[in-house]
């Protein structure tokens, strides 16, 4: 029998998960995926933000987004220095929504989660599904990178699920609103085109940088 990781506890910002529900509970049921931001301190991995970069494709069943992205994203959280953004001070993990049907991970899931963890072994994966009939932060679940002694699951991973909970407020871990409203312009800056959503529990920022054009040099580099 598998059994759960404990190497790892999973807390989002108060009112976080209240707002990411919100947020994802749209009128028509389509996956979303993104990248959890963050900051870890021993066995604690505290969510702050949750960021959807563009969608290359989102559907009932699917969705997947450019992994690009992710270094654009680490360019805009490394323009900022000081404790207002040690809230959200590394990315800690992937999310995505698995609308309607319930918590676990795919096939598919196992295998990107796999290439995750193989960058960083302490990445986490969470999944939402924001239609479940129960309180929001049961409707979230996550999973850490298997034991390296275990052995390989192919196909669906439903064992091994963790609940989050909801972290004691804190301002050290707190991510203003302000503070979420500067990430967003230093998306702006270093994203490409698209539409972005910076979800914390403040609120959610949607901003749509202008699309980069590559100069001459880089185009016959490219």
């Amino acid at each position: 029998m598998s059994t759960v990781v404990e190497r790892y506890h999973v807390k989002f910002a108060p009112g976080l998960a209240r707002i990411l529900i919100e947020f994802l509970r749209q009128p028509e049921p389509v996956e979303r995926g993104g990248v959890l931001l963050g900051r870890r301190g021993g066995a604690k991995i505290h969510v702050a933000l949750a960021v959807f970069p563009p969608q290359l494709a989102h559907a009932a069943g699917h969705c997947a987004f450019d992994v690009s992205s992710i270094e654009y994203l680490r360019n805009a959280t490394s323009t900022f220095d000081g404790d207002e953004m040690r809230p959200v001070e590394k990315i800690v993990g992937w999310v995505h929504t698995h609308p309607r049907h319930g918590l676990f991970l795919s096939g598919t899931d196992v295998t990107t989660f796999a290439t995750w963890t193989q960058l960083d072994p302490a990445a986490v994966a969470v999944v939402i599904d924001p239609y479940l009939p129960d309180p929001d932060l049961d409707r979230i679940g996550w999973w850490a990178a298997p034991d390296e002694d275990e052995a390989a699951v192919e196909g669906p991973r439903m064992t091994g699920r963790r609940p989050v909970a909801e972290a004691s407020p804190a301002d050290p871990d707190t991510l203003s609103w302000e503070g979420s409203a500067r990430l967003a312009a230093a998306v702006v800056e270093e994203g490409n085109g698209g539409r972005w959503e910076l979800v914390s529990a403040s609120g959610v920022h949607t901003v749509f940088p202008s699309p980069q054009i590559a100069t001459e040099e880089s185009e016959e580099s490219a």
